[in-house]
């Protein structure tokens, strides 16, 4: 989740500014999840001693869960700022709102209830157990979340696997302590987790609840109430629009080749993006942000306390 401007990625651009409702389909990487007994550990300390699943020769299908589009304080502000589907956590079915962030791995909540916010604990799930292991998230804009790893049943869409990993949040810091939604699911792998652990997505593959590491988002639209959608396991592409990229990042997050970009003709300086469906900002370097703005007429900059500058296109 990339939230306010920087000067090392350009998050979502192509996937931003050229078409929303657009859908694309990361495969996840770590096959070797797959049948096979693994283990989620921290310095060698085992939170789930092995993953648990029913051999079959059918793959099951992919998971299809709705997304919406969060609505803003302002009712007349149609801006898309966040995407939220739902998470079952525990043998009592609650249902959390969850930020779909595509650039994050972090699948976290708060804990007990606060506010108007669903929040997680032994009192709200009968079956939810708590753990000793520490985690420690710090997100770009300096939004911080800070708590303990804890286990539960888990469900989304028609599927459900038991001892799910979910952070727990005590401390909360920035944007994750406004947002409307119960907090935030990551779908990046693990390699972007601080938790050192599985996430929701490679937990899923390796219970075979979803037949493939493929995450696939369909993003919705606040102004004509274009709808959503997140699959797990598999791609779901209108072939109209469909356009191939490897991924161009090392590090678990999604990026892809960006072959031009041009605005009123004229051409911004921009060879990669990030896919970042968390993010509320299109971060980029000075150069490309900087003929972005120009080109695009009436933006207002505003510089940043950490020597940014965020640029506002009414």
């Amino acid at each position: 989740m990339q939230l306010t401007a920087s000067l090392t990625a350009v998050s979502a651009l192509l996937f931003v500014l050229v078409n929303q409702i657009n859908v694309f389909a990361i495969p996840t990487g770590h096959q070797n999840l797959y049948n096979r007994e693994t283990s989620n550990d921290t310095n060698g300390t085992p939170l789930i001693s092995r993953i648990l699943f029913e051999c079959v020769d059918t793959p099951p299908p992919p998971i299809r869960t709705p997304i919406i589009s969060l609505p803003n304080e302002d009712p007349r502000d149609f801006t898309d700022q966040s995407y939220a589907g739902l998470v079952t956590l525990g043998n009592r079915r609650n249902n959390f709102r969850m930020i779909i962030d595509t650039g994050s791995a972090h699948f976290w909540l708060l804990t007990g209830f606060q506010g108007t916010h669903n929040g997680i604990g032994p009192g709200s799930l009968g079956t939810f157990q708590l753990s000793n292991l520490p985690f420690s998230i710090l997100y770009r804009d300096r939004s911080q979340a800070i708590g303990k790893v804890g286990v539960d049943r888990l469900t989304i869409g028609r599927a459900s696997v038991e001892e799910g990993l979910v952070g727990v949040a005590e401390i909360v810091h920035g944007f994750v302590t406004t947002t409307k939604a119960d907090r935030i699911l990551g779908l990046a792998s693990s390699r972007q987790s601080t938790m050192r652990q599985h996430t929701v997505v490679e937990t899923l593959f390796a219970r075979r609840a979803i037949p493939a590491m493929a995450t696939g988002v369909k993003l919705s639209r606040l102004a004509d109430r274009t709808s959503g959608e997140v699959s797990l396991g598999a791609s779901k592409f209108d072939p109209r629009s469909q356009v191939a990229s490897s991924n161009t990042r090392a590090d678990g997050l999604w990026g892809i080749r960006v072959a031009g970009l041009t605005v009123n003709n004229q051409r911004i300086p921009i060879a990669s993006a990030i896919l970042d469906t968390g993010a509320q900002v299109i971060p980029a370097p000075p150069n490309a942000g900087g003929q972005f703005n120009l080109a695009k007429q009436g933006s207002i900059v505003r510089p940043q306390d950490d020597g940014t500058s965020l640029a506002i296109i009414p």
